[in-house]
């Protein structure tokens, strides 16, 4: 957008929050902030930029608050905040890496001017520095990868970087967190000691059951953890926070039915899914043109024609280690077909839903099938199908 009330150069893309957790003069509102303002340190210019830079910028501060009130800085996380921003990319569902544009990459010349600048334009900056290099133990929290309904590992490595050996006592706690990060429920809760020999590190996995987090999750999926650990002999504090977004878990199928005269298990119900091997929990959307009498033999996909019946289904594999209840699926395809939803009442574990409905569409040209699933343990799946509708000759 243009920004006639900043100077020439400023105006183009804009940071905007309709959500903000933060007043602004008063009101939850922020931006719009200049993006390239963002990126060069110059948070003078309306409206919100200190906020916005902070956001993109920001350092993660561990500390230990004292019996007198006093707080003493245990770690500084500088890697944690603006590592990757992404949006949309135009024209597909791909997402679209834009981090440079907000900031110049880390340890650059361009990074540390922009830093400076906006610290001469009033962005505040905790003096103290980083003392993780200079301490005698140190961890480390990694999450790999998870999928929802799945079991995983938190893996805490401690670290002994001196010559004495060391004892550890640890805790860990995981919390299902709402989107702002407001936890609202701890499922898992666990302390360990660990020895420490000299000059070398160790590590444990901590076994997180899908059992634990599932019938506590909301719809984000977002689990929180955090582990704080004291050496004993030295009676220092280490703390690390990670937070993970479940994934829906992916899985393959054998595209066996596109093929003429395989048949298809059946019009409307669920099928074991262990026999067929692995199938993808996305919706999968299939359209073909019913070419022939027999419902139960599947065709290879052909044209789509404006005025011609073609048969749409919708296949969902349940991932979970559960049964699900009351499941909603909706589909949609401007100019193939109105908005359509039909109830489940369960779909057992390691099995398949099905759904086949036939359409007559009414306008040619590029189409979009969309599909989306919720049930009370699982929300938030979709799937998508293009497909070309041609003319009527």
């Amino acid at each position: 957008m243009s920004r006639h009330d900043l100077p020439v150069g400023f105006g183009g893309w804009q940071a905007v929050d309709s959500t903000p957790q933060e007043n602004s003069d008063g009101m939850y509102r922020c931006g719009p902030a200049s993006v390239q303002a963002i990126k060069h340190g110059h948070v003078c210019f309306q409206f919100d930029a200190p906020f916005v830079f902070a956001e993109v910028n920001s350092d993660v501060i561990y500390s230990k608050v004292m019996k007198n009130g006093s707080k003493v800085i245990q770690h500084i996380d500088k890697t944690q905040i603006g590592t990757l921003i992404l949006t949309k990319e135009m024209g597909s569902n791909k997402m679209k890496d834009i981090t440079e544009h907000y900031k110049f990459q880390e340890g650059t010349e361009e990074e540390r001017l922009a830093l400076e600048t906006a610290l001469m334009y009033g962005v505040k900056k905790s003096v103290a520095e980083d003392i993780t290099s200079n301490t005698e133990v140190d961890m480390n929290v990694v999450i790999k990868d998870s999928v929802l309904g799945s079991d995983f590992n938190v893996t805490i490595t401690f670290q002994n970087k001196t010559s004495r050996p060391y004892t550890v006592t640890a805790y860990i706690s995981g919390n299902v967190v709402f989107y702002t990060g407001v936890p609202k429920t701890e499922f898992k809760n666990d302390s360990f000691d660990v020895t420490l020999e000299p000059m070398k590190a160790e590590t444990l996995e901590v076994l997180i059951e899908s059992s634990e987090y599932m019938s506590e999750l909301l719809e984000q999926a977002s689990l929180h953890f955090f582990v704080t650990a004291r050496v004993n002999e030295l009676q220092k504090i280490l703390a690390r926070q990670k937070t993970v977004s479940l994934k829906i878990p992916q899985l393959h199928l054998k595209r066996e039915g596109y093929r003429q005269g395989a048949q298809w298990p059946q019009k409307m119900g669920f099928w074991d899914a262990k026999e067929e091997g692995v199938i993808s929990p996305s919706l999968l959307l299939q359209a073909a043109m019913e070419l022939m009498q027999s419902s139960a033999t599947w065709q290879v996909p052909g044209e789509k024609v404006v005025g011609k019946e073609m048969t749409i289904i919708v296949e969902f594999p349940n991932p979970l280690k559960q049964n699900l209840t009351n499941v909603w699926v909706r589909l949609d395809g401007p100019g193939v077909l109105k908005p359509v939803s039909k109830l489940f009442r369960e779909v057992p574990t390691n099995s398949t839903l099905i759904w086949e409905d036939k359409y007559v569409p009414k306008q040619s040209g590029f189409r979009k099938l969309i599909s989306s699933l919720n049930c009370d343990a699982l929300r938030h799946v979709y799937g998508e199908l293009d497909i070309n509708i041609q003319s009527a000759e």
